[in-house]
C-alpha cells in the first residue's frame, strides 16, 4: 500500500471530524452571547454537533473503505496470480497498471511468469527428449536381447514360472517360445539328486545376495546334458521389492572339451619331459664319464709320450753338440728340426695333460706370497730374446712398486708367458709389448697390451676354446696349437679370477685378468 494514500486517507477523516465540530462550537459561543437561555441553546447546538460528527465520521469511514478497497486491490491480484502459477498456470499475467511499489512488483512477478513459463517448455522438450532416448536404447536392448544367439536370456517369476526366452535361449535348449512360456525353469535342470541340490543352493545364494555367477550343467530338449556358465540375478520393481529372476547362460562344451585336450597335452608334456629329463640325465652322466675317461687317457698317452720324446730330445741335443763325431752343415740343420719339432711336441704335450687335470678336477694350486717384480724378471728373461729379434720393445710396469700377489708362482708365470709370447708373435717388427698391473678392488689387474694385428670382433670369444685358432693362415705363418689361451684361462679361472679381452684389427689387443686377494677354496684346494 502507498504511504501518500494511507497520509491522504488520514488528513481527510481528520478534517471531516474536526473542521465541523470547530464551526458548531464558534455558533454555540454566538448563540450563548445573543441569547437569554444558554442552557437550552447549548443542549440544540450539542444535538446538532453530534449528529454532524456521526454524520461525517459515517461519510470519512465509507470514503476510507473505498481507498482502502482501491489500494489493497492490487495485493489480491498478486495473490491470486501467485496461486494460478502454484496450481500450474504460468500463461495469465497480473492486470496491475499502477507506477507505484505494487506495480512494479507486478510487473516483477509478470516477468518472473514468463521465465518460468520458458523454462518450463524447455523442461518439457528435454523430458520429451530424453523419454525418447531411452525408448530407443530400450528397445534396441530388447531387440539385441531377444535376437541375441549366443547368450540365452530367461526370465522367471518369483516361482520360477519362465516368463519370457529369447533367441539365444531357443538354440541352446531346443524349445519352441510357445512350448517354454508358463513351465517351469526346473524343466533345465538336469535329473539326478546331486543336480538339484546344485540347482536350490544356486537360487538360495540368489535370494541371499542378489546374484549368482559361475558354472553348472543344464540338459537340452532330448536330454542331453552339456556345461554352461550363468549369471542369474533378482528383478526388483519400482518400490525395490523383489518379482522374479533373470537368468543369463551360455553353453561352454567347447571350451570344456578344449580344456580336457590341453589338460591331456600337459600331462602327456610333463610325461614327455619326464622322459627327457631321465634321458638327458643319463647322457649327463654319460658324457661326465667320457670326459673322465678322456681325461684319464690323455695323461695316461701324455706320460707315455713324454718318455720317448725325452729320449729323442736328448740323443738329439747329444748330435748337436757333436759329442759322437763331428756333423756335416746338413746333418746339423736335420738335427736343430729335430730339437725344434720335439720341443713343440712337448709342450703340446705339457699343454694337453694340464688341461686335462684341470678338466678332472686334479689341478692343485700351490699358494705363496709372490713378488711381481721377480715374476716380471723370470718372464721377461724367457720372451726377450724373441722381442729383440723382432726390433720390439718390452716393458713391464707395476702400481705400486714391490707388488706382492698371492697365487699358485709357477701358473702366473705361465700365465703371463702364454700371453707375452703370443703378444710378441702377432706383433709386426717395430712394435711394442708392454704389461701393466695395479692393486684395487681386492685383486690385483694385469693388463697385456700390444700393438699387434688385432682380433675380430666376432672371434673375440673364440679364441678361449680349446684348439680353436681365428685364422687358419697366421697359424700356419706363426705357429701353434691353440691350447695356449684355453690353458691361460682355466688358470686364472682356477685362482677365482676373470680374464677378458679387447681388440681392433690392425690396432692391437689388450688382454686384462684379475688375481684375487684371496684365492677360493684355500683350506681345501691350495696347498701351502
Amino acid at each position: 500500500m502507498s504511504h501518500k494514500l494511507i497520509v491522504l486517507v488520514l488528513l481527510t477523516t481528520a478534517v471531516a471530524v474536526v473542521v465541523p465540530s470547530m464551526i458548531m462550537i464558534k455558533r454555540s459561543h454566538e448563540a450563548l452571547v445573543q441569547q437569554k437561555e444558554p442552557e437550552a441553546a447549548i443542549r440544540d447546538i450539542t444535538h446538532e454537533v453530534v449528529a454532524w460528527d456521526v454524520a461525517t465520521g459515517l461519510a470519512a469511514i465509507v470514503l476510507g473503505l473505498v481507498i482502502i478497497r482501491q489500494l489493497t486491490r492490487p495485493v489480491v491480484d498478486l495473490v491470486e496470480a501467485a496461486n494460478r502459477v502454484g496450481e500450474g498456470d504460468l500463461t495469465t499475467p497480473v492486470g496491475v497498471a499502477t507506477r507505484d511499489e505494487i506495480g512494479q512488483l507486478a510487473l516483477a512477478f509478470n516477468e518472473m511468469q514468463v521465465r518460468l513459463r520458458e523454462m518450463y517448455d524447455k523442461l518439457e522438450r528435454m523430458v520429451e527428449e530424453r523419454t525418447r532416448e531411452l525408448q530407443q536404447t530400450t528397445d534396441f536392448l530388447n531387440s539385441v536381447l531377444d535376437s541375441s544367439t549366443e547368450y540365452s536370456i530367461i526370465a522367471t517369476d518369483l516361482n520360477g514360472t519362465i516368463l519370457s526366452y529369447n533367441e539365444g535361449s531357443r538354440r541352446t535348449y531346443g524349445y519352441e517360445p510357445e512350448e517354454i512360456i508358463g513351465a517351469p525353469i526346473t524343466i533345465f535342470v538336469p535329473p539326478g539328486q546331486e543336480e538339484q541340490q546344485r540347482s536350490r543352493e544356486i537360487l538360495r545364494q540368489v535370494r541371499r545376495d542378489g546374484s549368482f555367477s559361475g558354472e553348472t550343467e543344464r540338459v537340452r530338449k532330448g536330454g542331453k546334458r552339456f556345461a554352461v556358465r550363468i549369471v542369474m540375478t533378482l528383478r526388483y520393481d519400482n518400490e525395490g521389492e523383489p518379482v522374479g529372476y533373470t537368468t543369463v547362460s551360455r553353453d561352454i562344451t567347447d571350451r570344456k572339451e578344449l580344456e580336457a585336450k590341453l589338460r591331456e597335452y600337459t600331462e602327456n608334456l610333463e610325461a614327455l619331459v619326464d622322459s627327457k629329463t631321465g634321458q638327458l640325465q643319463e647322457a649327463n652322466a654319460l658324457l661326465e664319464r667320457a670326459n673322465r675317461l678322456k681325461a684319464e687317457f690323455l695323461a695316461s698317452m701324455s706320460h707315455e709320450l713324454r718318455t720317448p720324446l725325452n729320449a729323442i730330445l736328448g740323443f738329439a741335443d747329444v748330435l748337436r753338440e757333436e759329442l759322437t763325431g763331428p756333423l756335416n752343415e746338413q746333418q746339423r740343420q736335420f738335427t736343430a728340426d729335430i730339437l725344434e719339432s720335439g720341443r713343440q711336441l712337448l709342450n703340446l704335450i705339457n699343454d694337453i695333460l694340464d688341461l686335462s687335470k684341470v678338466d678332472a678336477g686334479k689341478m692343485e694350486l700351490v699358494a705363496e706370497e709372490v713378488e711381481l717384480a721377480g715374476i716380471f724378471d723370470e718372464v721377461q728373461t724367457i720372451v726377450q730374446g724373441m722381442a729383440v729379434r723382432k726390433g720390439l720393445s718390452l716393458s713391464f710396469r707395476e702400481e705400486p712398486a714391490g707388488l706382492v700377489v698371492r697365487c699358485d708362482r709357477v701358473k702366473l708365470l705361465q700365465i703371463l708367458y702364454n700371453l707375452l709370447s703370443n703378444a710378441v708373435k702377432f706383433t709386426p717388427a717395430g712394435g711394442s709389448v708392454r704389461v701393466e698391473t695395479e692393486r684395487r678392488e681386492g685383486a690385483v689387474y694385469f693388463r697385456v697390451i700390444d700393438t699387434g694385428v688385432g682380433i675380430p670382433a666376432d672371434a673375440l670369444e673364440m679364441i678361449f676354446e680349446e684348439f680353436r685358432q681365428v685364422d687358419a693362415r697366421l697359424s700356419r705363418e706363426y705357429g701353434g696349437t691353440g691350447l695356449g689361451l684355453a690353458l691361460t684361462r682355466k688358470y686364472v679361472e682356477l685362482h677365482g679370477g676373470t680374464i677378458a679381452v679387447e681388440s681392433q684389427v690392425g690396432k692391437g689387443s689388450v688382454f686384462t685378468f684379475t688375481i684375487p686377494d684371496h684365492l677360493p677354496g684355500e683350506e681345501s684346494r691350495i696347498k701351502t
